[in-house]
Order: C-alpha cells, then structure tokens, then sequence
C-alpha cells in the first residue's frame, strides 16, 4: 500500500472499519464521536462497538450516512462505500474486482506528487493540462538523449522555437531536468484526482487528438470503436477482462525500451 501524507488519509485504508477505528478514537482528541455517530445512525453504541471489533457489517445505507457524518467529499465518500462493499464481499471474484477498483482510485490520488501543494493548487498544472503537447514533449524526455529536439518538433508537428517553450515551462515546473540534449525526465508528476476540474479537458485534449490521427493514417495505428448490449454480469466480465490489460500494459510500458510515444485512450460507459 502507498503511504499518503495524511495518515488519516482513508486513501490509505484496506477496511473501512480500520478507518473508522482510527477517525473515532475512544480516548484523546475526538472521544464521544462514537456515541455521536450511534445517535446520528439511530443504532445502539453496543452494535457500533461490535462493528469497530470487527464482529458484524454496518449495512449500505449506514456506510453512506457514516460519510455524510464524517464530513466526506463526493470522491472519499465514493472510496468509503468501495471499501465497505470490498470488506462484505464474499466471492472470490468479486473481491479481486473490487480490489482492483480500489488500487486504480489509489493511484488516481496518489499524495505522492498532488495537484495540491502546501493546500494551494500546483500552479503549472492548469498550463500542463490545458493542451496535449505538454504531457506529449514531457513524455519525450523518458526517451534519452538519443532524440534531438528537431527531430522531436518534425515527429510532434511543432516548431523548434514551441519547443523550446515548452521544455522551458517542464523545466521550470520541476518535470523535467535540463540537459545538453532535449531534457531528461525528473521523478516530479502531476497526477489528476478524479474530481479535479482538469480532468475533462486531459481526456478532451487526446480524443481529440485522436480524431486528429485518423486524417493521416499509419499502418501501425489502431482504432476501434463499437456500441454493446450487454447484461450488467458480462459487463463485469469485460471490464475486468480491461482491467487485467491495463495492468499489464502498465508493466510492459514500464520495462520496454522507449523510442517512440504513442496515445492509448479507452472509454466505457452506459449510455441507455
């Protein structure tokens, strides 16, 4: 497990209970919070005791109004109920399911290099996000000084003098550290948290970068687009089916040699 700034961060909890635990101590600062959480749930104190004992299961509907009572986001509430559903789940595929559900929100909120520094927003983030060409030239820099940068600005389309710019913008936001060459790429990210206002124009920006693609086609590119009807069980299927790729995909990508860039979007969703 990733170890978050705040450790009573409930991004770094495997049990809802173990969080509950923590953020409704019995004695110290917050003492009595448990009776109050009992009273707001309109169940006995002996029930919660058990509960925190690890004896029996709040129902759903309790988890819920427990996030209400502990002042949640929509996202940590959203990771509360996940963490609940996990720890009563009784299949085996379904706890792997939902075990992977909870380490793709974990890394979405990684604290290891937020968005938020010191409570303020990182203030290169709404230039890094606001067009592809950032996260594009930022990537470039993984592949070593072997690419020049005119080289680089004929493969991304750009000029050398926006080139510049930008490795100076990477550089100057601690992305990328300069070098003789092009750059080379710092342990420094900006990773997106589900609900940051970003997150829209990041998924827009290689859409429609792709649309973009498909006036000059490569033989090595691949597009694919389809409409299902599927019954909610084999949606399951499938989507863990993506899930165990995207995992894998991530392992290859983290061990191959890098000499070329490539865009990889994937999108799921219900429509009716």
């Amino acid at each position: 497990m990733k170890k978050f700034e705040c450790e009573n961060s409930i991004y770094a909890f495997d049990s809802y209970r173990e969080y509950l635990k923590v953020v409704l101590p019995k004695k110290g600062v917050g003492r009595g919070r448990r009776g109050e959480l009992a009273r707001y749930l309109k169940c006995q104190a002996a029930f919660l005791s058990q509960v925190l004992s690890f004896k029996v299961h709040i129902s759903k509907d309790m988890a819920y109004r427990t996030s209400r009572f502990l002042g949640l986001s929509p996202h940590e509430t959203e990771f509360f109920l996940l963490l609940h559903e996990f720890e009563k789940s009784s299949t085996k595929e379904l706890t792997e399911y939902l075990h992977d559900q909870i380490n793709l929100q974990r890394k979405a909120i990684s604290c290891s290099e937020e968005l938020i520094l010191n409570g303020k927003k990182d203030p290169f983030a709404s230039t890094y996000y606001s067009s592809w060409i950032y996260a594009a030239v930022h990537l470039a820099t993984s592949l070593g000084s072997g690419v020049s940068e005119e080289s680089l600005a004929e493969r991304l389309h750009i000029s050398k003098d926006n080139l510049e710019l930008i490795k100076a913008f990477l550089i100057e936001a601690g992305l990328v550290q300069e070098d003789t060459r092009i750059a080379a790429i710092s342990s420094r990210r900006l990773p997106l948290d589900p609900a940051s206002e970003y997150l829209s124009r990041y998924h827009c920006n290689w859409r429609l970068k792709s649309l973009a693609s498909l006036d000059f086609p490569s033989i090595d590119d691949l597009h694919y687009t389809s409409i299902l009807a599927l019954s909610f069980e084999d949606l399951t299927v499938i989507r863990q089916m993506i899930l165990n790729f995207l995992s894998q995909q991530e392992r290859i990508s983290k061990e191959t040699r890098k000499d070329r860039i490539y865009a990889f979007n994937l999108d799921l969703f219900e429509l009716a």
